[in-house]
C-alpha cells in the first residue's frame, strides 16, 4: 500500500510525496491547486486595459506611441531643414550684398582721399600765389 508523506521534501512545497514500490511521486494538494488557478486567473486582469477589450493592446499602445514619435521626429528634422536652407540662402545673399557695398564703400574712400590730396594741392598753390602777391 502506497504511504503518503506531507509537506517533507523542500522539492515538492503544498504536495504530498507518494512513495510506493520504491518510487517517489510528488502529488499536488487540491489546496494548492486551487491557490495557484487563483493566482492565474488574476493574471489576464493585471496586463489588460480598459482599451484591451477593443483590440488595442499596452504594445500597440506602446508601439503606436513610438511611430507617432518617430513621424513627428522626421517632420520637424524636414521642417528644420527648410528652415536652415532658407537661412544659408539669406546669409548668402547677404554676404554678397554687404561684400559689394564694402567694395563701394572703399571705392569712395579712395576717391575721397584723392579729392582730398588734390584739394590739398590747390590750396598750397593757391597760398603760395597769395604770398607772391603780398
Amino acid at each position: 500500500r502506497p504511504r503518503c508523506l506531507r509537506n517533507v521534501s523542500p522539492a515538492c512545497p503544498g504536495r504530498t510525496l507518494i512513495a510506493a514500490a520504491g518510487t517517489l511521486r510528488c502529488r499536488v494538494s487540491t489546496e494548492a491547486m486551487k491557490s495557484a488557478m487563483g493566482g492565474l486567473m488574476l493574471l489576464p486582469a493585471l496586463f489588460s486595459s480598459p482599451g484591451a477589450a477593443a483590440g488595442v493592446t499596452p504594445i500597440a499602445k506602446v508601439t503606436q506611441l513610438l511611430t507617432d514619435m518617430y513621424n513627428k521626429g522626421v517632420a520637424e528634422k524636414e521642417e528644420e531643414a527648410k528652415k536652415y536652407s532658407a537661412f544659408q540662402q539669406w546669409c548668402g545673399d547677404t554676404d554678397k550684398s554687404k561684400a559689394a557695398e564694402i567694395q563701394a564703400a572703399a571705392d569712395k574712400i579712395e576717391m575721397h582721399d584723392a579729392e582730398i590730396q588734390k584739394a590739398e594741392a590747390q590750396i598750397r598753390d593757391h597760398t603760395s600765389r597769395i604770398n607772391e602777391l603780398n
